[in-house]
């Protein structure tokens, strides 16, 4: 599971940044962070935290008093290169969570898909929802890489004024019904061409990866899967990377190659481009 970057931007919520951090991951409400500490980022060679001590409040934060957006530029800067982050995705904690556990968890949606917001709105924005923080996993899997925004923002986006109470909390559950129920549907999504339809699903994320495993050459999968190639390829969120081996046997994993694909975007040939780099890598080049 990705992990999203965790703001406290509230001396007065440092005490529950441990309680949110810390969640038992039995829980279905499980949610991985990394806590935003100092703007100039980890030091080389090392990693955003992603466990507090049990009480513990002395971490350092440069993010007191931060907006959304300046929390949003530096998860923007950090996502490049982390391919264990969530991408487009924030939670902050403020004055009011320490009073209620709430958060606002916050999403940017890019210029390039403005098409699916309500209209009027240019895109490259932080659309922000307050849920207490136990529903930051269910309303993070709304948006890509888990949900389809097609199928889902015409609820979670365009009915947000409305799904949201006089208290500024959004009824998360009502919204969940709704989307459930069909009714999530971007308005007017049936109308565009197939290339912007598809656009979500294939090319949000600021990148993606096609992993190649060395099946050997004489796998079913070569023939079934590949056109005679010893790999598998998959086009996948780059964030998710880190995990995919978790859906393949282990058999298949012992090795593999990583090709980066950024700004091929939907070329017929990345796949190619992709496996051919990886035979290459392999010795395996005709």
């Amino acid at each position: 599971m990705a992990y999203i970057l965790l703001f406290c931007t509230a001396e007065e919520a440092k005490p529950l940044v441990p309680e949110v951090m810390n969640i038992d991951e039995k829980e279905d409400y499980w949610q991985p962070y990394f806590l935003a500490e100092t703007r100039e980022g980890p030091a080389e060679g090392e990693q955003l935290r992603e466990h507090l001590a049990e009480g513990e409040e002395d971490f350092a934060n440069d993010f007191l008093g931060a907006s959304i957006e300046e929390c949003g530029a530096f998860e923007l800067e950090q996502q490049e290169g982390n391919d264990m982050m969530d991408e487009n995705k924030i939670v902050l904690l403020d004055a009011r969570s320490a009073r209620e556990k709430t958060v606002l968890f916050c999403y940017h949606v890019r210029a390039r898909h403005a098409y699916l917001l309500p209209k009027d709105e240019k895109g490259d924005i932080w659309y922000a929802f307050r849920v207490h923080y136990t529903k930051v996993f269910s309303l993070a899997n709304f948006f890509p890489p888990c949900g389809d925004a097609d199928e889902n923002w015409g609820v979670i986006i365009h009915r947000k004024e409305e799904l949201t109470g006089e208290d500024g909390i959004f009824d998360l559950d009502r919204a969940t019904e709704l989307c459930a129920q069909g009714e999530g549907y971007v308005p007017g999504i049936e109308d565009l061409d197939d290339d912007d339809s598809n656009a979500l699903s294939s090319n949000l994320t600021t990148s993606q990866v096609a992993f190649l495993y060395f099946t050997g050459r004489q796998s079913i999968y070569d023939y079934v899967m590949v056109n005679r190639r010893p790999f598998l390829a998959f086009a996948i969120p780059r964030s998710y990377r880190w995990s995919i081996r978790s859906f393949l046997p282990e058999r298949q994993t012992n090795s593999h190659w990583t090709y980066e694909i950024d700004r091929l975007g939907r070329r017929e040939d990345a796949f190619e481009e992709a496996m051919a780099a990886g035979e290459r890598s392999l010795g395996l080049a005709q």
